[in-house]
């Protein structure tokens, strides 16, 4: 089997149980939280997508799709005539709350405990076997955590969203998200603009069906993009390296305004505070007088004959009268530790051959009543952040490059399409957008308000340029699809937005 249909760790997988979705990222050592339970997702390493688990004594086992439905058919083999007879209440069920409370304390699995509340239940014989079937299918999804390991996609994605947030997407279903691909004409290799308010999920899908092979400009209005939905998905690395995320202010002031990029500035500003103060301490360094040697009194003819304690003293005398005064700017030396330094300047160290050499001194080393030391103690933390400071300086730089890049294919207003999905109006951004499509290459815009589509569209007639103009309503039912029991939905979402779509020709 390939390997890319197995699932590895540090994959992002999809855990389908009924109609809830959620997206976990594989770590052997995490665990996860699912329908108020705990467990880790290691077991499901190395096994296919499309895999079904379920949870049994607190760890995953894999169990067989064709077991589940064998399972379900022989409890359902035989049924009532009607449900007329039955009414449900507190008398039908014999099980309380802290009876299945106990069951889940003595170690019982979700079958069993599913398999108890059939026995007990005093109108189970009596229903037909399709509503057999619907009231162990419901017990089941409470009390049986068994789910489906699945790869996500655009389609699963935008299921969990429309049936958890649908708002945090602007209420875009994937059947709308198929048609602004198919109305913009999305294919491997094209230059796509976009700019759009649902968490990533366009780009995501645009990143999807180019495959690696093109270019995706993203535009947004927050000062960063929203892009959460894109970090659910498993792109590869060229895949992300074709994806250009700029703020639409930041590009209308490059194009539109005519502003040249901006440049940054080679060295940090610290830095020249940093080589001042070390050239005022090298002069004051060299303006003191460096002593070598502990100073030693010399004897004299006269000091011949004094006694040894006259000697020690005079030794001491000597002594505390070479030693510089506070802030004099002389050097002092040490002869037990070799460092050398002054009271003012950065810190110098010397080796055994008498080099010196710069050292870095430590911050708990550092007295900060000091004035000197404050100095030592701001370039010892300039030290520790100068690294931080290049890997921004060289992101930065990335940018620009990546801003400045992008500037000449724009202006070359040779783009392939362009798809917007935002909730503020639209018409200011394809009016300032429009124009860096190639001649006959279509656009579509995506609304929940068709009164902003129409102005949009009213505007673009004005300005001419564009051709099959169209401004489409997306709707949909769902239907339940069983035998015997197929039927629309009697509960769904009815918002499904507006589409304009048309194409980009010479005026």
């Amino acid at each position: 089997m390939d390997r890319q249909n197995l699932v590895a760790e540090g994959d992002n997988v999809i855990l389908k149980k009924g109609k809830l979705l959620k997206v976990y990222k594989v770590i052997k050592k995490a665990k996860v939280f699912l329908e108020k339970r705990h467990f880790s997702l290691a077991p499901i390493v190395g096994h296919p997508y499309g895999s079904t688990w379920e949870l049994q004594s607190g760890s995953l086992v894999q169990v067989l799709e064709n077991t589940v439905s064998q399972d379900l058919a022989e409890q359902i083999d035989k049924g009532g005539a009607d449900n007329r007879g039955i009414f449900d209440g507190d008398t039908t069920q014999k099980l309380d709350n802290d009876d299945i409370m106990n069951l889940r304390e003595q170690g019982k699995s979700g079958q069993e405990i599913v398999d108890q509340l059939v026995e007990n239940s005093s109108t189970f014989n009596e229903r037909t076997v399709y509503s057999k079937a619907k009231y162990l299918k419901k017990k089941r999804n409470k009390y049986i955590v068994r789910f489906v390991v699945l790869r996500p996609c655009i389609r699963l994605m935008c299921e969990m969203y429309f049936n958890k947030a649908p708002s945090k997407v602007i209420q875009i279903r994937i059947d709308t998200m198929a048609q602004l691909l198919s109305a913009a004409n999305v294919q491997s290799g094209s230059k796509v603009m976009v700019l759009e308010n649902c968490q990533g999920l366009l780009v995501a899908a645009i990143m999807e069906r180019l495959g690696g092979n093109g270019t995706v400009v993203h535009f947004h209005t927050e000062d960063q993009p929203m892009n959460s939905s894109l970090q659910a998905f498993n792109f590869s690395q060229k895949s992300k390296e074709m994806l250009r995320t700029f703020n639409l202010k930041d590009v209308y002031d490059n194009l539109i305004l005519k502003k040249p990029v901006e440049t940054i500035n080679e060295e940090p500003s610290q830095s020249k505070d940093l080589d001042i103060s070390q050239k005022e301490g090298g002069e004051k360094m060299s303006e003191g007088c460096d002593l070598r040697k502990e100073p030693v009194a010399m004897e004299t003819d006269s000091s011949k004959h004094d006694t040894q304690e006259d000697v020690t003293s005079k030794n001491n005398q000597a002594a505390s009268s070479t030693k510089p005064e506070k802030g004099s700017g002389v050097a002092t030396t040490h002869a037990e530790d070799g460092i050398t330094g002054t009271s003012e300047g950065l810190p110098m160290a010397t080796d055994e051959a008498g080099e010196k050499q710069e050292e870095q001194p430590s911050a708990d080393a550092v007295d900060p009543t000091d004035k000197a030391q404050k100095r030592k103690l701001q370039f010892v933390k300039f030290l520790e952040s100068d690294m931080d400071y290049n890997k921004r300086k060289e992101k930065k730089r990335r940018k620009l490059d990546e801003m400045a890049k992008t500037t000449e294919m724009l202006l070359e207003n040779n783009m392939d399409t362009l798809l917007i999905a935002t909730k503020h109006h639209p018409a200011p951004i394809v009016l300032a957008l429009i124009d860096h499509l190639a001649w006959s290459r279509p656009f579509a815009v995506f609304s929940l308000y068709k009164e902003a589509l129409i102005e949009c569209y009213v505007k673009l007639r004005e300005r001419g340029g564009v051709i099959n103009l169209n401004i489409t309503e997306t709707w949909h039912r769902e239907h339940q699809v069983l035998p015997d029991r197929t039927h629309p939905m009697t509960s769904m979402n009815h918002l499904g937005g507006y589409l304009l779509t048309g194409l980009h020709v010479a005026k």
